[in-house]
């Protein structure tokens, strides 16, 4: 998997320690902006278009094919709870 530069600014305390679930794969980081594939694979907003952008139209989680025009921003309310708790360095 190519590595992008992506822009996540935070400094996260015990980053070891965060729910895998909730880790992008693409920045390896926590979501930023979280959005979701129509193959319900989440990842950051800004990690998931400069992938589109840069490497091809697959999820880079699965085979499938993705457009941005299909992808959701994720409104799970617990999933943005557990993101909002995460501690960062200030």
């Amino acid at each position: 998997m190519m590595e992008l530069t992506v822009h996540n600014y935070y400094e996260y305390l015990r980053l070891e320690c965060l729910d895998p679930s909730l880790i992008c794969q693409i920045c390896r980081r926590p979501w930023i902006e979280p959005i979701t594939t129509p193959c319900q694979n989440t990842y950051c907003h800004r990690c998931i278009v400069e992938w589109l952008d840069e490497n091809s139209l697959k999820c880079p989680g699965c085979p499938e094919s993705v457009l941005k025009k299909h992808l959701t921003v994720t409104t799970d309310p617990s999933i943005l709870d557990k993101l909002d708790q995460i501690h960062v360095k200030c």
